[in-house]
C-alpha cells in the first residue's frame, strides 16, 4: 500500500506528518492486500462552525480493483480531520469486505491450516 500526504501551501511537522500516517496505516492495516495506493490532502479552511479556522482531510483511495473510494472530513485540528477519515475509510471498507480479496488470497494460500 502507497501512502502520500500532501499539504499544498502548507508546512506540516514531521511529528503531525508522522501521527497522520499511523492513524492511516492502523486503521486500513487489515484492508492493506486490497489496496493500491492512498493519497492524502491536508489544508485550511474557514468555517463558521468551528469559530475561524479549521482543518480539512481528504483521502483518495484506489483499490486493486479498479475502484476508487473519495471520504473527506473537517475538524478543528489536522489529527482530528485525519482520525475521521481514517474511521470513515476502514467502515466504507468493512461494509465491501465481502468483494475484498482476503490477505494471503493473491498468493494462493488460504489462512485455515490443513492437520
Amino acid at each position: 500500500m502507497q501512502l502520500r500526504i500532501r499539504s499544498p501551501h502548507l508546512e506540516l511537522s514531521a511529528e503531525t506528518r508522522s501521527a497522520v500516517d499511523h492513524k492511516l496505516r492502523l486503521a486500513l492495516g487489515r484492508h492493506v492486500a486490497a489496496i493500491e495506493a492512498v493519497h492524502v490532502t491536508v489544508s485550511t479552511h474557514t468555517d463558521p462552525r468551528l469559530a475561524g479556522r479549521g482543518w480539512r482531510c481528504r483521502a483518495h483511495l484506489r483499490l486493486r480493483a479498479d475502484e476508487r473510494l473519495v471520504v473527506e472530513d473537517q475538524a478543528e485540528s489536522v489529527r482530528a480531520a485525519a482520525d475521521a477519515v481514517a474511521w470513515r475509510l476502514a467502515h466504507r471498507l468493512d461494509r465491501r469486505r465481502s468483494t475484498l480479496p482476503r490477505a494471503g488470497a493473491e498468493r494462493g494460500r488460504s489462512r485455515i491450516a490443513l492437520r
